[in-house]
């Protein structure tokens, strides 16, 4: 069978389009992996963020850092996505016209910052009800809050700007940074604890009674008592206690015997706990002691002084029932 002929000419011009479609296609890809990359590890910062605050952190904790999460992550786009939409269209409008766009970025920075100050004085304004409503009494949280929506601002403005310069790579590297911060609820938390710490300081029982408050919401008048501890009896302790409607109250001198539940506790978690092995890490000190209050001595162990039921069942128990039960 004789074999086709095919125009020079045509062969010429495929091979053209093929180089032409490659050069066009490795371009196109050089564009899109940076922002690709970036999208990818913003959705893994999401993923890491509740994965390891709900594998690592008690619900109350877990609670407030997903609100802070989801708080940062309806702000960013509710409110600065638009700044990154108008500068991209005005800078790519000017360099298309051979115009410098540096008045045009001047404007939208001064647009970003203005928005940004007003975002961190609603949230600064709203600190009473998120501190203790939304983020547990983790005032660090709303340190991060601030600073997620300071980034926000700036995030969005640059990636305006790259995208209106076609400078894909650095888009890409600022949505990388942008998933890197959403890191902030998971870091301020780690470093502010729900109540150890290597030290005896009053803050340590500052922030003990704000997360007591913020978990249990008691009513005004509550009796708080402890011994003569000095945390316990300073100015800074009795001023918070005060802000909550929280009475105060100290055993007497040299009667232990005042504050004979809270030294069972002590006693208790010491031996069946802290004392049975070594803590190389602060870290694994602060979760078995978080799973031996909350997972074991809260909820499942028997107390005398309860009529052998768990604090968490005492407080379930009506006190008809509580006198049923003691009688018999």
């Amino acid at each position: 069978m004789a074999g086709r002929l095919i125009p020079a000419g045509l062969t010429a011009r495929r091979t053209v389009w093929r180089v032409v479609t490659r050069a066009q296609l490795r371009g196109r890809l050089a564009g899109i992996a940076p922002v690709g990359g970036g999208l990818a590890l913003v959705g893994l910062a999401a993923y890491v963020v509740l994965a390891l605050a709900g594998h690592t952190l008690n619900p109350r904790d877990y609670a407030a850092a997903a609100s802070m999460f989801l708080l940062t992550a309806i702000v960013g786009p509710g409110v600065f996505a638009a700044v990154e939409q108008q500068t991209n269209h005005e800078v790519s409008a000017r360099l298309a016209a051979g115009v410098d766009p540096a008045p045009s970025v001047r404007a939208a920075a001064v647009v970003a910052a203005g928005l940004a100050l007003l975002m961190s004085l609603v949230v600064l304004a709203l600190a009473p009800v998120l501190v203790p409503r939304a983020f547990a009494g983790h005032t660090a949280l709303l340190a991060a809050t601030v600073l997620a929506v300071l980034g926000a601002a700036a995030a969005y403005l640059l990636r305006g700007i790259f995208a209106g310069q076609r400078r894909f790579h650095w888009y890409g590297i600022s949505l990388a940074g942008e998933g890197l911060g959403r890191l902030l609820p998971c870091v301020a938390l780690v470093w502010f604890g729900w109540a150890t710490a290597d030290h005896l300081r009053t803050d340590l029982i500052d922030q003990a009674l704000e997360n007591a408050v913020a978990s249990r919401r008691p009513p005004a008048g509550v009796i708080f008592h402890s011994d003569r501890g000095c945390q316990y009896t300073s100015g800074q302790y009795r001023r918070l206690a005060d802000q909550h409607d929280i009475r105060l109250s100290v055993g007497r001198r040299g009667q232990c015997w005042d504050n004979a539940v809270a030294e069972s506790f002590f006693a208790t978690i010491k031996t069946e706990l802290l004392d049975r092995k070594p803590w190389p890490t602060k870290t694994k000190a602060h979760k078995a002691i978080f799973a031996y209050i909350e997972g074991w001595y809260n909820t499942r162990r028997r107390h005398s002084s309860l009529g052998y039921l768990s604090p968490a069942t005492f407080e379930t128990t009506s006190p008809h029932q509580l006198t049923a039960a003691r009688a018999a």
